[in-house]
């Protein structure tokens, strides 16, 4: 057993499964190698319509090159499909990452590197007409050892399923016309669900002042009055944060002056 063999041991031992929106995540051993697999749960596994909607996802994102989207086959049996084999590498979700290490928050340029990696693949997808529907700290996943983020499966692909039963737990950060058949489901929907996680990423720090009215806006219960894309949420952030630098810039700047006449 080589040193990489010895460490993916080693996490393996330590692992144990994560339960995601649609299955659980786990490591097994197949031919003397661990392999990443998700087994989907029974409530969704047994829809009629699902093992279309699986193969044709694993088809599409096959043509999808972006290192962030994890990328995986389908384990197809007489029965249906009931799990998937997703590519190499050790993975754990957000949630796990931050109840596991709740100070990585404060490491230097984790926030804005999460936000920025998050919004560079979402923008890629919905320009592809796939949306990713739930960025539930349980259904996004990050890389052990530097925490960067990876994605696995899209809600746009299992819009015939029951969405109670797809994001039941983390209902509350997917948009409410997910939940009402007939619905439009576009990008807008991917700006609401991103605008929770960014709020539940900055729980422990506390939300900078610049960005609460962006995210009052992103997560608005109707859709209309949301950004209309991930691009332009994405600007107005960036647009409220160099405000906020230029004010703080010049108000160090005028400080002292400002002192003198006290």
């Amino acid at each position: 057993m080589n040193f990489e063999e010895l460490i993916e041991t080693n996490e393996v031992r330590k692992a144990v499964k994560m339960r995601l929106p649609y299955g659980f995540f786990y490591k097994r051993l197949v031919d003397g190698k661990y392999a990443n697999f998700l087994d989907f749960h029974e409530g969704v596994a047994d829809h009629v319509a699902f093992s279309n909607c699986v193969q044709s996802e694993a088809g599409q994102l096959a043509k999808f090159h972006n290192k962030r989207q994890l990328q995986f086959t389908v384990n197809k049996v007489e029965a249906g499909v009931h799990s998937i084999a997703v590519e190499l590498g050790n993975y754990t979700t957000f949630q796990q990452l931050i109840d596991d290490n709740p100070a990585i928050v404060a490491q230097k340029n984790f926030i804005s590197q999460t936000i920025n990696d998050l919004i560079d693949i979402t923008q890629q997808l919905n320009e592809a007409d796939i949306f990713h529907l739930c960025f539930a700290p349980s259904n996004v996943l990050a890389r052990k050892g530097d925490g960067s983020v990876r994605l696995l499966c899209h809600g746009s692909f299992y819009a015939q399923l029951d969405p109670t039963v797809l994001y039941k737990g983390v209902e509350a950060f997917v948009a409410p016309e997910v939940f009402v058949e007939g619905s439009t489901i576009d990008a807008r929907a991917d700006v609401y669900s991103l605008g929770k996680f960014i709020d539940w990423l900055y729980q422990s720090s506390g939300l900078p002042f610049e960005l609460k009215s962006v995210l009052a806006k992103a997560t608005a219960e109707k859709p209309a009055d949301r950004y209309a894309s991930v691009k332009e949420f994405s600007q107005d952030m960036q647009k409220r944060t160099a405000a906020r630098r230029r004010f703080c810039c010049g108000f160090v700047c005028l400080r002292p002056l400002l002192l003198s006449f006290a």
